[in-house]
């Protein structure tokens, strides 16, 4: 009896990873893990002297809904998608810090203008969940000239329940606060900034 009951559990635990609910489409979610006090204290003083206006990212990446990938079983790997704008998303992110910071954020009219491009926006999910987000971005003045360009990146890993849609977002989220917390501590970009005052 006991080994008959091993048995049926197995098998439904087989049929239930078979048959999890794909992660398609799924909404955009902020879910940080990280503290925010930490990416926004990495904000220069100097951009507080400015209306900062930030532009949508465009979205670099080569395929635009895939966010995520489950690779536990390599032979049936599990991808994970959404429908949602990431250079967007990524855009309004950055607006929250910076607020948050308390830097007067313009929606036109900026003295300063970051705009960018999402290069990187992914989760690997094996034995643990790591997410990488990697921005290219431009800090103009107001007439358009440019004062600073570099590449940015954050990556974050954690542990979690498989093929969770909340693990996912946790580590993405985590994952671009400390590509934000590269830029805002980047010294050329710290320099342009001050220069611009």
């Amino acid at each position: 009896m006991a080994r008959k009951l091993v048995a049926f559990a197995l098998a439904l635990a087989a049929t239930g990873c078979a048959h999890r609910k794909p992660l398609e489409n799924v909404a955009l979610r902020w879910k940080p893990t990280d503290g925010i006090a930490a990416t926004t204290n990495t904000v220069p003083r100097a951009l507080s002297n400015h209306r900062v206006q930030v532009m949508p990212f465009e979205d670099g990446r080569e395929s635009k809904e895939l966010i995520g990938r489950n690779v536990e079983n390599a032979r049936t790997p599990l991808d994970v998608t959404s429908d949602g704008d990431v250079g967007g998303f990524c855009a309004e992110r950055m607006r929250y810090v910076l607020t948050q910071a308390g830097v007067d954020v313009a929606k036109d009219h900026g003295t300063l203008v970051i705009t960018g491009q999402v290069t990187k926006f992914f989760v690997r999910e094996e034995n643990v969940y790591e997410g990488s987000v990697a921005l290219r971005v431009v800090l103009k003045n107001r007439s358009g000239g440019t004062l600073w360009k570099g590449t940015v990146a954050g990556a974050a890993k954690r542990w979690g329940k498989s093929y969770s849609e909340d693990n996912y977002f946790e580590v993405l989220s985590d994952a671009y606060l400390r590509a934000l917390q590269e830029l805002f501590q980047d010294e050329e970009f710290r320099a342009a900034v001050r220069a611009h005052a």
